[in-house]
């Protein structure tokens, strides 16, 4: 994101740079095997039941949003990790076939930074908050001290020059400059954070099909701080108390990174469910961060459950 790597470049850390395909390695570097916890079959894994999730990881540069990118592929895409301030997501797409993607990609004019086959067994994608590429010089145990609540860790050794690529979950400024600066690699690095991560998955129109009231509410968070006003009032059920989603709330959205805490159902029925949700807003330009109790009440729309009140509660 453009002001966040504004932040990070005032403590030597440099700006985001262009990237290739990578060859994936476990969360220790080795190829991965189906022995390690990445809470199998929740709905957290890029894809349940699968240890390892085997896809494709495909960066779109153009600005397109989950919505637009689920809609050029045949492909289930379980995840997206949305950068809302700067035009760059991140797509884990349920098929190894690059080319095909490829192919597609070019067709739909989307503009890719790097687009890689991937077994992946690390943590779950949507804990993901930043993504970090540095060079290979340090050794893989070096950069898991530096990192060590990294959720992913591997080696990209197809773009002509090997890099680590890191992926860690919500952290503070410090610790992220000052892991790059244990390294020694703070002037050499890239760094690029994530606002949110899209959980919807792949339908045929604007609308988002939700069998789940948890999963209901992490889809409308994730579309109203990623700045996706249809799918955002496509969760707001029509007799409900909760105001449409506009376009200049969208704009606001963009100085804010998000991160859902925990969701929580507190009472479920046949039609009727109350999810509770803490988040923190953090202000992209300020650092400050904001903790917020969120109670919301939902009602079943021709089978999917959908928002039918908001309330803030005391954090």
């Amino acid at each position: 994101m453009y002001k966040r790597r504004q932040l990070l470049a005032t403590a030597g850390v440099a700006t985001i740079s262009g990237f290739a395909g990578c060859s994936s390695l476990g969360i220790n570097g080795e190829s991965p095997d189906s022995s390690g916890s990445s809470d199998e079959g929740t709905p957290e894994n890029p894809v349940a039941a699968a240890n390892p999730w085997l896809g494709t990881i495909a960066h779109f540069s153009d600005g397109s949003s989950p919505t637009e990118i689920r809609n050029v592929f045949n492909s289930d895409i379980p995840r997206i990790l949305v950068a809302s301030a700067t035009p760059q997501n991140t797509a884990f797409i349920s098929t190894e076939d690059v080319n095909t993607i490829e192919e597609s990609a070019q067709e739909a004019d989307l503009e890719t930074r790097g687009i890689m086959s991937v077994s992946w067994n690390g943590g779950p994608v949507c804990d993901i908050q930043n993504w970090v590429q540095i060079p290979s010089e340090p050794s893989e145990s070096t950069v898991r001290e530096a990192f060590p609540n990294a959720i992913f860790v591997f080696l990209n050794t197809s773009s002509g020059e090997d890099t680590w690529e890191i992926y860690t979950p919500q952290v503070e400024r410090s610790e992220l400059v000052g892991g790059l600066e244990q390294l020694g690699v703070a002037s050499e690095s890239s760094v690029l954070g994530y606002s949110s991560c899209s959980t919807a998955e792949p339908t045929t129109s604007e609308s988002t099909v939700e069998t789940s009231p948890k999963e209901a509410v992490r889809s409308y968070l994730t579309a109203t701080f990623s700045g996706e006003v249809q799918a955002a009032n496509a969760l707001i059920h029509p007799d409900g108390n909760v105001s449409e989603y506009t376009e200049e709330a969208a704009e606001q959205s963009e100085d804010f990174n998000l991160t859902i805490k925990s969701l929580e159902i507190a009472e479920e029925s046949e039609d009727t469910a109350t999810v509770n949700a803490v988040i923190i807003n953090n202000n992209i330009e300020t650092g400050e961060e904001v903790r917020r109790s969120l109670v919301y009440q939902l009602r079943t729309d021709g089978g999917t459950w959908k928002i039918y009140n908001e309330k803030n509660e005391p954090a």
